[in-house]
């Protein structure tokens, strides 16, 4: 049985090779890190060939061009393809157990009658086809909380050498000082014709000024953009899904980012605290630092960043979520 279904697989896939034109029916993109990788290492080290008959050649790799497609699966087939333009030609690569298989096809818009896993009503467009209006852009986050706290105007290694000095049984005769924490986080999307796409993302935080100590900031900005040649898929309607690149390392591709939940709740801890006695002190380049005011608040996780294979950009509901 393993054995027939084998060469059924092996019969649909050539006689799709000898097919000129491309199917009708609308390949799914693959999203999968482990297939992906295995199509990869095909492209790279497997020979290409042109289809059976005495007129068949082995390619090489520069000869198919530039890839115009991502790795999508043909369910008519059961082949994974990739599509290539080359100067005037434009190509279509079928990767099989050991070849792969080149055959011609013509020439237009290769990515027109692909699709997404799932998400059948979405159609391939390029970021400057994108109607607009009402799609002009829109803030998805705008957050901001302010925290009160109390340290020592002195820092740890002075208050604890002149307690054990003077002997002073507490650290009650020490100067203390409120000081803020602010947190402010924004997240926009922007569309327009000359800069594309873009969903950017922002967290400001500013820790107040302690003793002689200035104000310390901190700025975390993130973005993930398209420019008007590259590919989205819109339903038409107001929904765009953006696609990650996920054949380039995993630090170079587009994240999502937000506010760490851990960051709020360890701040409001801290605040509580702070209405009985000074939760940290004074930094300082010399000593323990650990219970430096801003060097423990610099430690709570601030950001969690989020892969995503498909990112949501709904300018109805003015909401950028995670699909996949």
């Amino acid at each position: 049985m393993a054995r027939m279904m084998t060469h059924q697989l092996m019969f649909m896939a050539v006689f799709c090779m000898f097919i000129g034109a491309q199917s009708a029916w609308s390949g799914e993109l693959i999203l999968q890190a482990e297939q992906l990788k295995v199509l990869s290492e095909k492209a790279r080290n497997q020979p290409y060939r042109t289809k059976g008959g005495i007129l068949s050649r082995e390619l090489m790799s520069y000869e198919l061009g530039v890839p115009v497609t991502p790795y999508f699966f043909d369910a008519e087939c059961r082949v994974s393809k990739r599509r290539y333009r080359a100067e005037k030609r434009c190509l279509e690569v079928s990767f099989l157990s050991g070849l792969n298989q080149v055959k011609r096809i013509p020439c237009g818009d290769p990515m027109a009658d692909l699709r997404l896993p799932g998400l059948p009503g979405f159609k391939p467009l390029k970021v400057s086809e994108l109607s607009p209006a009402p799609m002009n852009g829109f803030s998805f986050f705008d957050h901001q909380r302010s925290f009160v706290l109390s340290g020592f105007v002195h820092d740890q290694e002075t208050v604890r050498m002149d307690q054990a000095v003077l002997g002073l049984p507490d650290r009650s005769s020490f100067p203390r000082q409120s000081f803020s924490v602010d947190a402010v986080s924004r997240g926009a999307v922007s569309l327009d014709s000359k800069n594309g796409l873009k969903i950017a993302q922002e967290l400001r935080v500013k820790v107040g000024k302690l003793g002689f100590l200035d104000a310390r900031e901190r700025n975390v900005r993130s973005s993930v953009v398209r420019g008007p040649k590259d590919l989205v898929f819109s339903d038409g309607s107001g929904k765009v899904v953006v696609m990650n690149d996920l054949l380039i390392p995993g630090a170079l591709r587009g994240f999502l980012m937000e506010i760490d939940s851990r960051f709020a709740s360890a701040l409001e801890g801290l605040e509580s605290q702070s209405r009985v006695e000074p939760v940290c002190y004074r930094d300082s380049s010399w000593g323990p630092g650990e219970q430096g005011c801003h060097r423990m608040i610099e430690a709570i996780p601030v950001v969690r960043w989020s892969a995503f294979k498909l990112l949501l950009v709904d300018f109805n509901s003015k909401q950028v979520s995670v699909l996949d």
